[in-house]
């Protein structure tokens, strides 16, 4: 069994917007590359800036 401490299920909406912006605001501060892209899917195609951090090698 896997114990989490610091563990807390968010399920109001309102909170789990403002958490998925505070990640977003990490990350993107985080990166030391922008670079513009874009990704295709079945139906569409999303084009965008890509904020890249080298050390955990993960474009968000």
């Amino acid at each position: 069994m896997i114990e989490y401490v610091n563990l807390r299920i968010v399920s109001d909406g309102k909170e789990i917007e403002r958490f998925q912006e505070r990640m977003k605001r990490i990350l993107t501060e985080r990166a030391d590359r922008v670079v513009d892209g874009g990704a295709g899917f079945q139906g569409g195609e999303e084009k965008g800036k890509i904020y890249w951090i080298s050390d955990l090698q993960i474009g968000t």
